[in-house]
């Protein structure tokens, strides 16, 4: 073997060894906490209750008429993304923006699950929930 060949090998197994990842998986169940949305410059914030089953999901507010929420269905992409398809039915004319639908980052600080995604300068939401034991 020529030393082009070894260190390839060499490289190779160097690169599989630091390519570990931690990943937390989501734990299905009944999740509480808030959501807050920060709209033109406007934070809005509400309790919310979200369960999370086999890639399904229900959720409401816990008062008020924000967020939109519902039912339907999610997948992971990646390892910090997961997408929302919302298959309530809505008003003509709501905006995507204000439903839990479309993709968003997920990650866990502490014993938090927290649920955000950024729609320019204008719009970003964040749910901040905890798992209901």
């Amino acid at each position: 073997m020529n030393n082009f060949t070894l260190l390839a090998i060499f490289l190779f197994f160097l690169n599989s060894s630091c390519e570990k990842t931690v990943t937390r998986k989501l734990k299905q169940g009944t999740y509480k906490g808030y959501y807050q949305k920060m709209e033109n410059g406007q934070r809005s914030t509400t309790y919310v209750t979200i369960g999370l089953y086999d890639n399904t999901w229900t959720g409401n507010p816990d008062s008020g008429d924000f967020p939109k929420m519902g039912q339907g269905r999610y997948l992971f992409h990646g390892e910090d993304s997961i997408v929302f398809t919302n298959e309530s039915k809505w008003p003509t004319g709501l905006e995507n923006k204000h439903l839990l639908q479309g993709r968003f980052r997920f990650r866990f600080i502490k014993d938090s699950l927290v649920i955000e995604r950024n729609l320019g300068p204008d719009f970003q939401d964040e749910y901040r929930l905890e798992k209901n034991y």
